[in-house]
């Protein structure tokens, strides 16, 4: 199977920045569920806030409230400055909270998370700079450290679902993923209006750990509540891992038409229908997803399928139009060689695919091309499997020279033990 495959948890649940991007799909990512304002309230000055304020370099509320009036127009540096002076004459836990703001604002995570350390000490039920410490070291990259703040703020309010929703975040990040499982089963016992992102989030953990069948039915349970094309896609994945076919089939056939945009759907449904052995359902779905956007590969298993059925024009065509593809792909100020990973909808290992469909057709000039292409790539020019392929190919074309400058460099890649038949035989 092909494109089966989900984005990388690890990079995918990373936190980035102070801010929180939208939360709509939790494999792109999973940032803590932290909320609330920055915690700077103006002081009620008791005439309207008439009075023209006048800082007291020696008054530590004086200058508490000019670090507030600071951050409130955006200048957290100078806001930070007079939250220092400010605890040098009088640590509170307010002013080590509103350091703690202004130095996150900054992307100063450690000293903010010491700031908040310093706030909670002298105020241990301030649940709100509990959750600033673990926001702050979760984007230092010090996910364990975080639990214990995100651990306390629990404590502090363990009815709240939200907060259990943070842990298990964070969890995720530490890589706890069986705590985090449980902790996000309560959660949605809690409150049902998060549900569809918990169970998601549970069955992407149970994926991570290539615990596929477990995988299923959160993924499942998310669909129901929250339907949409890459919930869908995703059950489909962990379906076709778990060695459903049919149910993947039929998630995907809801994906399509929940995203009737998206060529991705019935080419993976073509795929899987000729798994099933159904050949005309398969060619119908690879010709919807051309009508939808022309791809390389559509174009590919139309060629294979016509190929198989002796239709030569059929295959040839198809050959062509994928070969049109992939030198769009490779159009690119940098050096011509280079297969732009930029075209999503031409990847190195489809390239590969029509090397060798166009080897199996006869066409040895452009499956030569696109091997040579690839042998020029970073993560491909040291695989002796594709050398190898390359010796066939010349071989094919009689190509006795060039089929000796392929062995040679298949020999030099592969350890001395491993002995491989290169020219291959037939």
């Amino acid at each position: 199977m092909r494109r089966l495959v989900l984005p990388s948890l690890l990079a995918a649940l990373a936190v980035s920045g102070c801010k929180e991007p939208p939360p709509d799909s939790l494999v792109q990512a999973t940032p803590l569920r932290l909320g609330g304002d920055g915690g700077f309230v103006r002081p009620n000055l008791g005439d309207g806030g008439s009075s023209e304020f006048v800082l007291d370099a020696a008054d530590p509320d004086s200058l508490y409230r000019a670090g507030q009036e600071a951050f409130l127009a955006g200048d957290s540096a100078k806001a930070a400055e007079h939250f220092k002076a400010s605890l040098r004459l009088k640590p509170s836990p307010k002013t080590w909270h509103a350091l703690g703001d202004a130095l996150m604002t900054q992307g100063r995570f450690g000293e903010a998370a010491e700031a908040f350390e310093d706030a909670v000490t002298l105020e241990p039920t301030k649940r709100m700079s509990w959750q600033r410490r673990a926001r702050c070291l979760l984007n230092a990259g010090r996910p364990n450290e975080a639990l214990e703040p995100l651990r306390k703020a629990v404590e502090l309010k363990p009815d709240d679902p939200a907060g259990v929703r943070d842990l298990a975040d964070g969890l995720v990040e530490a890589k706890k993923d069986a705590e985090a499982i449980e902790l996000l089963a309560k959660a949605t016992a809690m409150d049902a209006s998060g549900a569809a992102k918990d169970w998601k989030l549970v069955g992407e953990l149970y994926a991570r750990g290539e615990r596929w069948p477990q995988a299923v039915a959160p993924l499942k349970e998310s669909a129901k509540l929250h339907p949409d094309p890459g919930i869908y896609s995703e059950l489909a994945d962990a379906q076709v891992r778990s060695g459903d076919l049919d149910g993947a089939l039929a998630s995907f056939e809801e994906a399509a038409r929940l995203d009737p945009k998206d060529p991705l759907a019935p080419e993976t449904i073509g795929e899987l229908k000729l798994k099933k052995g159904d050949v005309a359902g398969a060619r119908t779905a690879f010709e919807a997803s051309l009508a939808i956007k022309a791809r390389s590969y559509p174009h590919l298993a139309l060629g294979r399928l016509d190929f198989k059925e002796a239709k030569k024009d059929g295959a040839k065509a198809h050959l062509d139009k994928a070969l049109d593809l992939v030198a769009k792909a490779l159009e690119t100020p940098q050096p011509p060689t280079a297969l732009a990973n930029k075209d999503e909808d031409t990847t190195k290992l489809e390239v590969r695919e029509i090397a060798g469909y166009a080897a199996e057709i006869g066409s040895f000039e452009a499956s030569e091309k696109l091997l040579l292409v690839l042998a020029e790539e970073e993560d491909t020019k040291k695989d002796a499997t594709l050398f190898l392929e390359l010796a066939k190919v010349r071989q094919s074309k009689k190509d006795a020279k060039g089929v000796k400058e392929a062995c040679e460099k298949v020999k030099a890649l592969l350890p001395a033990k491993d002995k491989t038949a290169c020219p291959p035989k037939g």
